[in-house]
């Protein structure tokens, strides 16, 4: 009974030190794309966020052949800033 004790700890201090995903990832289709005060702003059909990008990022031109093709993307969001950092697809 003992020894189940420490393994059951054991597992559960090894599992509390396992890192956090870093990023986390969507499937969505481009509902929006606007521009606003230098700003582009994208906006997604079944996502509720809004997401503020630059303009110079190398995946707007996916996002912008989404839109016109009415196909989703798979975007990835980065945890701390929730910043698109990756777009892959249509």
């Amino acid at each position: 009974m003992k020894s189940m004790l420490v393994a059951l700890l054991f597992t559960q201090l090894t599992w509390a030190e396992m890192p956090a995903p870093k990023t986390q990832s969507f499937t969505d289709s481009v509902y929006k794309i606007e521009t606003a005060n230098s700003k582009v702003r994208v906006s997604f059909k079944l996502h509720p966020s809004v997401y503020e990008l630059t303009g110079n990022e190398p995946f707007l031109e996916n996002l912008k052949k989404s839109q016109k093709l009415k196909k989703p993307v798979k975007f990835f969001v980065e945890q701390k800033t929730r910043k698109i950092v990756e777009v892959k697809g249509p």
